[in-house]
């Protein structure tokens, strides 16, 4: 499917579409609880409440470096929304 991009030279957005199969509350404490996090995307520490997290992405190679992930949408178990200042590490030969 393709989707509208909003791609300028100074900012960029990843959306990630993901298909669970489950229902909508074993989908939801996927992203909200660290160690179901940690089985497909990276590991969680922080408090929640405080508006943000720290996450370790685990897909990339080498030791993951923490990223802050603002929480902008919470509403569980339907809506959970996140802006990151993320960056993809730089691959090494």
């Amino acid at each position: 499917m393709n989707r509208p991009s909003n791609h300028n030279a100074d900012t960029q957005t990843l959306v990630l579409h993901r298909t669970f199969s489950g229902d909508i509350n074993g989908v939801s404490t996927s992203f909200t609880e660290s160690d179901r996090l940690s089985r497909w995307y990276g590991t969680g520490t922080g408090d929640p409440s405080t508006g943000s997290v720290m996450v370790a992405v685990n897909a990339e190679p080498g030791e993951p470096k923490p990223a802050r992930f603002e929480i902008t949408a919470c509403e569980p178990p339907a809506l959970e929304s996140f802006e990151s200042d993320y960056q993809r590490p730089e691959p090494t030969a």
